[in-house]
């Protein structure tokens, strides 16, 4: 059989190729050279102290689950009494309809007139205050039951300030103006920082 050149060339480089492939395939595969260093008594010590704390704070977890909801529940209990409402004017009025509310219950029945709102300040770091300042007529006897009556209400309330003008020294009428604040969510009051007032 005679081959030409060009055939000859492609048997030879046939061959060199399968020559190198048998090479890569059968030569011995090597490590890198690194070798895993042998674990000491102290590794398995130091190993299993670390495996006993890790079970320890996993045996706390479900008592802190516990604790973290009944933390919520009491939170959640204690902010029934904020003064609902979207905005800050909306808890105002709430604020104002409570006073009125607790107004009409007293005897003889007090009216309460909304004199002036005050401005939503922060009340911590998770809560806000509004205050309306109202004022009515009235005795001595009807002060003290509306400010024991504020108290049972279950909204937060308090009273921040206080003027009392004697109107009738014989009847021992006064004129009040009170100012009685509530507690909001902290969303309702504005950011100062965010306004460009500081």
């Amino acid at each position: 059989m005679n081959l030409n050149q060009r055939d000859r060339r492609a048997v030879t480089m046939l061959a060199v190729f399968l020559l190198l492939t048998c090479v890569i395939y059968w030569w011995p595969q090597e490590t890198d050279g690194v070798s895993a260093p042998p674990v000491t008594a102290d590794e398995i010590d130091l190993a299993q102290k670390r495996l006993l704390r890790l079970r320890q704070i996993g045996a706390t977890l479900p008592g802190k689950r516990e604790v973290a909801k009944r933390v919520s529940e009491e939170v959640k209990s204690r902010e029934q009494g904020l003064i609902p409402g979207e905005t800050a004017a909306q808890a105002q009025a709430q604020l104002s309809q409570v006073l009125r509310r607790v107004g009409r219950l007293q005897m003889p029945p007090l009216e309460v007139r909304t004199v002036d709102v005050g401005v939503v300040r922060p009340l911590g770091e998770d809560y806000g205050e509004v205050a309306v300042t109202t004022a009515f007529d009235g005795q001595i006897d009807s002060l003290v039951n509306l400010l024991t009556d504020l108290t049972r209400q279950p909204e937060i309330l308090a009273t921040s300030e206080m003027r009392i003008v004697s109107t009738n020294e014989k009847k021992k009428s006064l004129r009040v103006q009170i100012t009685v604040s509530g507690v909001v969510s902290r969303k309702l009051v504005p950011d100062l920082k965010k306004s460009g007032r500081s």
